[in-house]
């Protein structure tokens, strides 16, 4: 019997962490599944750990180190079921994600995505969910919900939860995989690609994720440098440059293009950092071009201005916010 849902975990020298993540797959209270976890050339413990469970619905794959976009491609073409989820190799499920999953695809044959709620810790004192962060408000206190316009929703609440998602293969296995030329980023692009391919999503408010920050990860963050930074945000810029070269709803074209236009404001906002104000404001223009505002317009005429009077009025002690 195929399984109906593939699980994709990615990993990369979690050999402290990678059990947890596994385990929270195989104690699922739902049981036709399949997981193909993919190392990408770790150095650590983690294929000793992962070859020590024995379970007939894990497949181990390893291949030499070429990122995570390579690793969730590999996974993606192996992958048997019907369904995609994906789960990241520091992150767990609720013994009922997968269980609940599948109760909405079957009372719900039309949809194509489901994406769930999370806790997020680690990265406050307190644990908080994530619709909270996104401002993703359930005003009728529901359980679920149905969205007909996925690509506007991801890009309102700016969400990129891959071990949030699961989508229906046949959806876009064919049109759509991870762009292996982007280091970062990554999983925006592939969520709206995907998003603009389906009709119908669903979304479940109770938070059956739990997303995790770890030491390392904090670590490995705050060593990220501006010229990073400028990186992430040109990758977003290509993301959204791509997608305004589709055929797409006025509405879904227009949230694109103020997206397009926000991170191009805030490339500019890098660049000043910087110290580069003629590339600076020539962003801000390319913003003001594409979708004009009150906001482009103001950064146009700011850039005009000597650089500390620049710096001053923009960044006002606070970061690149666009």
């Amino acid at each position: 019997m195929h399984p109906l849902i593939t699980v994709i975990i990615p990993t990369y020298n979690r050999g402290g962490l990678i059990e947890s993540a596994i385990m929270s797959v195989l104690e699922q209270t739902y049981g036709n599944f399949e997981l193909l976890i993919i190392d990408d050339g770790s150095i650590d413990s983690s294929r000793k750990i992962i070859l020590n469970i024995s379970d007939h619905r894990i497949k181990y794959m390893y291949q030499v180190n070429h990122g995570v976009s390579a690793a969730r491609n590999l996974g993606l073409l192996h992958a048997r079921g019907r369904w995609i989820a994906f789960l990241d190799s520091d992150d767990v499920w609720d013994r009922s994600y997968l269980s609940s999953v599948v109760n909405k695809i079957i009372r719900f044959p039309t949809l194509q995505i489901i994406f769930t709620n999370a806790l997020k810790l680690g990265f406050k004192e307190a644990p908080f969910e994530l619709f909270e962060e996104k401002r993703i408000v359930n005003k009728e206190h529901k359980e679920f919900d149905i969205i007909t316009k996925p690509t506007e929703f991801f890009i309102e609440h700016r969400l990129n939860e891959l071990p949030c998602l699961v989508i229906e293969k046949k959806a876009f296995i064919d049109l759509v995989k991870f762009d292996e030329s982007m280091s970062i980023a990554e999983d925006v692009n592939f969520i709206l690609n995907v998003s603009i391919l389906v009709s119908f999503m669903g979304v479940q408010y109770n938070p059956l994720v739990k997303i995790i920050r770890h030491d390392d990860d904090a670590g490995h963050l705050s060593k990220q440098a501006v010229s990073d930074g400028i990186y992430t945000f040109k990758c977003l810029e290509k993301t959204y440059e791509n997608l305004m070269t589709c055929e797409l709803p006025i509405s879904t074209t227009i949230k694109i293009s103020k997206e397009l236009s926000t991170h191009r404001r805030a490339i500019g906002n890098l660049f000043l950092k910087q110290g580069e104000k003629e590339i600076a404001k020539a962003y801000y223009k390319l913003s003001h071009k594409g979708h004009p505002s009150l906001k482009s317009m103001a950064k146009i005429i700011i850039s005009t201005l000597p650089l500390s009077i620049q710096k001053a009025l923009i960044f006002k002690g606070k970061n690149i916010t666009p």
